[in-house]
């Protein structure tokens, strides 16, 4: 499965709007299925969406399927993150 950019609240917006989707990803992945994230797909993945910019705090939670770590695509001097948002 591939999870492709954007705006990583929309995705996860819309992965969560209709019915259980992240349920049904984790079962996948559990049973030995391969998912790619591009971007704000990678993000998402992660245990927080809090690296995307376009994100607030609030409803923050990725999916949590990398062992508690997350994302920061696209990192660099322009990223906006603190060594703190990402540790």
């Amino acid at each position: 499965i591939y999870i492709g950019g954007g705006n990583t609240q929309r995705l996860k917006d819309r992965l969560t709007e209709d019915g259980d989707n992240i349920g049904k990803l984790t079962e996948y992945i559990n049973n030995d299925g391969s998912v790619y994230g591009g971007s704000a797909g990678a993000i998402l993945l992660g245990k927080t969406i809090l690296t995307a910019p376009e994100v607030s705090p609030g409803d923050d939670n990725g999916i949590d399927l990398l062992g508690g770590m997350s994302v920061a695509c696209h990192f660099g001097t322009s990223s906006g993150l603190s060594e703190a948002a990402v540790a």
